[in-house]
């Protein structure tokens, strides 16, 4: 069995420990990351001034015993700066994902082109909330890089946002085409999910 620790590595929470050390540093936190008031976004740009924060969080995931670290919010460029408070870029992403792969085997969820060019860097791919999301073929062609490389490529999603139109077999169905592995669950992991999906 293998583990994969969730980091979010785009924004800083501010119930995290290291939340005081990166608002410490001044401008490197832009607005708010949106419905989530306690979450503001990290200017990836400066990751040199900020990794070594990173990396004890790393060595943090790597003592509980995870063998590997999924990164989060790494899409905040294709928000623009009017959300975000930041000028991030494509580019700014991968440089930053690029640094963390050095230091960690990292997991990441992202489009088609990011998947693409960071195939490279990461061990697998994991996306959520893609039926409701997006269209079966984009998820099979965003999955395709991974999976083409024999990467590891899983999908989670929570049946509670569903419209009523989108069925678990229709999920199921995309999942054997993209050749991926999918868990049907719950945002908030403490309850069941539920027997029925419609």
């Amino acid at each position: 069995m293998r583990t994969i620790c969730y980091l979010d590595v785009g924004s800083a929470e501010n119930n995290r420990p290291a939340y005081s050390r990166l608002s410490a540093t001044s401008g490197l936190l832009g607005k708010a990351y949106l419905g989530f008031a306690s979450q503001g976004h990290i200017d990836i740009r400066c990751y040199p001034e900020f990794i070594q924060i990173m990396d004890d969080r790393l060595r943090m995931c790597r003592g509980k015993g995870f063998d590997y670290i999924k990164v989060d919010v790494m899409d905040a460029f294709e928000d623009g700066a009017a959300v975000t408070g930041l000028p991030l870029t494509r580019q700014d992403m991968i440089n930053y994902v690029t640094a963390m792969s050095a230091r960690a085997q990292l997991w990441v969820e992202a489009d088609a082109e990011e998947c693409e060019r960071l195939c490279h860097e990461a061990r697998g791919a994991v996306r959520r909330d893609f039926a409701r999301r997006l269209c079966a073929g984009q998820w099979v062609r965003d999955a395709a890089p991974y999976v083409n490389a024999g990467k590891p490529t899983f999908k989670a999603e929570y049946p509670e946002s569903w419209p009523g139109s989108i069925y678990r077999a229709r999920t199921c169905s995309v999942s054997v085409t993209a050749k991926v592995s999918t868990i049907i669950t719950v945002v908030h992991l403490d309850r069941p999910a539920p027997d029925r999906y419609s």
